[in-house]
């Protein structure tokens, strides 16, 4: 794969990201659907190619809520987990904004669950097929 394809492909995953909280947040239950589900397994898709997208390049309320870790736990993609000083540090800076892990993990639950049942864990891998 050439840098440039590799580039773009990092590109596209942080818009999907994008997507995704779009997603979630116009999801008729709103936590999850089919829509958030197709954008999950497309950045699952993606990070095999390229790797995870980094937290900094991402809506922080999908990583305080831990819709980052579930959707790559459910592809079966590592991915960097901040150390307890990087969660204060990020905490502390999006408090006014963007929220922190005390107002994104209750808000996010629901999310979580659904990317953690057996059904959509199949699906964001790509098992099943």
């Amino acid at each position: 794969m050439t840098e440039h394809l590799a580039d773009w492909i990092r590109e596209e995953q942080a818009m999907l990201w994008s997507d995704l909280g779009e997603a979630i947040r116009s999801a008729r239950n709103g936590s999850w659907s089919m829509q958030a589900a197709s954008i999950a397994r497309r950045i699952v898709e993606a990070a095999r190619l390229v790797g995870p997208t980094p937290h900094g390049e991402i809506p922080w309320p999908l990583v305080a809520g831990g819709v980052y870790h579930a959707i790559y736990a459910a592809g079966d993609i590592p991915a960097d987990v901040l150390d307890e000083a990087e969660w204060q540090r990020s905490d502390a800076l999006m408090a006014d904004t963007a929220g922190t892990r005390a107002t994104e993990r209750p808000r996010f639950a629901a999310t979580v669950a659904a990317i953690d049942s057996a059904r959509e864990r199949n699906f964001i891998s790509g098992e099943g097929e």
